[in-house]
């Protein structure tokens, strides 16, 4: 998150720069990198918020629900259909692979038995959150380029196909930037689900064992 609203930070001085104007925090000028942290961090947070939304709403939207099939099936691998939490998840119509996600992650803060799990999850949830906020602050270096763009070559003065090339360009640069975010945050969210019901599967199975052997 403070990785992200760094970077808007630094677009937003560059920006300035460009424009040939200065923006300064005139206030509190011996705490200015506090400051500087601050805004980072309530920056990264709308980036963060505004990239995990919208890339979940496009995989949703253009991907036919191709992520809860796979869930579904990772369940079925486990062997864990008939385990009373997971059913009692499953039978919440849409909302269910999130809610069961929710259960997964409050289960594993609660229990100490996951050890190495924790660290893996917690590398595969930071790797998601980095990749969402840079697409969030990606609309940020849009909105810089734009204006450079157009500072540089004017609206209306196309008197070649040279801007019209530079154009397409940051366009096409742009849309694969993001297209990229998405993937790789895509990818390690997966990456985060299939190692929690792994997780939660070999605990069940390390429960089961231990039940067994204590048995007279």
């Amino acid at each position: 998150i403070l990785i992200s609203g760094s970077v808007v930070i630094f677009i937003i001085y560059w920006w300035q720069f460009i424009n040939e104007f200065t923006f300064e925090i005139i206030y509190f000028k011996e705490h200015t990198l506090i400051i500087h942290v601050i805004l980072a961090y309530g920056i990264g947070l709308i980036c963060f918020s505004g990239g995990r939304t919208l890339r979940r709403f496009l995989l949703k939207r253009f991907t036919c629900n191709d992520e809860e099939k796979r869930y579904a099936q990772k369940i079925d691998d486990h062997k864990l259909n008939n385990d009373i939490d997971i059913k009692r998840y499953l039978s919440l119509g849409d909302s269910s692979i999130n809610s069961l996600r929710e259960f997964l992650w409050s289960n594993i803060r609660q229990n100490n038995d996951y050890g190495y799990s924790k660290s893996f999850l917690n590398k595969y949830w930071s790797m998601s959150v980095i990749f969402d906020s840079l697409l969030g602050c990606s609309f940020f270096l849009d909105i810089a380029l734009i204006d450079f763009f157009f500072k540089i070559f004017g609206a209306y003065e196309f008197k070649s196909d040279y801007p019209i090339m530079v154009g397409l360009l940051i366009l096409f640069s742009s849309l694969s930037i993001k297209y990229f975010f998405i993937k790789m945050a895509s990818i390690y969210d997966r990456y985060q689900n299939d190692e929690l019901l792994a997780s939660y599967a070999a605990l069940i199975r390390k429960r089961e064992y231990d039940s067994s052997t204590q048995r007279p």
